[in-house]
């Protein structure tokens, strides 16, 4: 009987320890994730400061291991801007059935002009060319991506152009990351920077995302 209590007490304490584990962990990510972003968007405004403009865009599906970043070597070569390059701590994400490296996005462009090509020449010959409005984004803690039509945001390649526009405002504040939703819940974190997109829901959409910082 005295063994079967000490088992019990130890069931009971393991119920409420590891939850509270799982939570602290996902926690804990998520502010690894802000200050990933958070590194990246200093990193992108140093490169402005000398360039004007942002660097092109950066696919979190593009590419296989090893990966070979985009946007986002310009910020390590020639000019290390920032030291190395960071992994999403949640992993691998998914878009649709299809899993993707742990990669932060980066969608970018000129403000009510044009989003920006994720390749240099493109880039360079492109309307988006200088960028001066950009959005990173982590999948999150659920690891699915929300953006190009398997969630409420449109694709981040398209940033911020295109359906950006138009989408529904409900449908653009939805797919940012709110934990009083749950820890383990849908939705990007996400770190907005340059200027404010006008036209459509983007001002709304960008004010909104910048104070989930």
């Amino acid at each position: 009987i005295e063994l079967l209590i000490v088992v019990a007490i130890i069931a009971i304490l393991a119920a409420i320890a590891i939850p509270n584990f799982l939570e602290a962990q996902t926690r804990s990510k998520v502010a690894r994730v802000k200050s990933d972003l958070r590194s990246l968007a200093v990193a992108e405004e140093a490169y402005m400061v000398d360039w004007n403009t942002f660097t092109f865009g950066q696919g979190g599906s593009s590419g296989t291991f090893p990966i070979v970043w985009q946007g986002f070597r310009l910020l390590t070569s020639p000019v290390a801007y920032i030291t190395s390059i960071p992994m999403d701590p949640f992993g691998m994400s998914r878009i649709g059935s299809t899993w993707t490296p742990p990669m932060y996005e980066f969608g970018t462009g000129a403000a009510g002009i044009a989003a920006a090509p994720r390749n240099f020449t493109d880039w360079a010959n492109s309307q988006a060319y200088p960028c001066d409005t950009f959005m990173l984004e982590s999948d999150g803690p659920d690891r699915n991506d929300n953006t190009g039509g398997d969630g409420p945001l449109p694709s981040t390649g398209s940033y911020p152009m295109g359906s950006w526009l138009t989408e529904p405002v409900e449908d653009l504040l939805a797919g940012i990351y709110d934990p009083t939703n749950g820890t383990i819940s849908g939705g990007e974190i996400l770190r907005m920077g340059g200027v404010v997109p006008p036209g459509g829901n983007l001002p709304l959409f960008f004010t909104a995302a910048s104070s989930a910082k």
